[in-house]
């Protein structure tokens, strides 16, 4: 039981050794360039959210017209 235990965590270990250096070999631009993705999906978002409210809230305004509209 300990050779298997012992063995999990030199895995472990060097699995985040990996990633970890991994992550250091992210180039500059790579970070610049997620960095500008992320602010234009940002505010595309701020120009589509309120337009995607605005329609379900008319279609949900309709639908209740609909339904209390033919119990008149």
């Amino acid at each position: 039981m300990k050779k298997v235990s012992m063995f999990l965590v030199s895995a472990l270990g060097l699995m985040l050794g990996m990633l970890s250096s991994a992550h250091a070999a992210i180039d500059a631009a790579v970070g610049t360039a997620f960095t500008a993705l992320q602010a234009d999906a940002t505010s595309l978002s701020a120009i589509v959210v309120p337009i995607v409210v605005a329609v379900l809230g008319l279609v949900i305004t309709i639908k209740l017209i609909k339904r209390f509209g033919n119990k008149i």
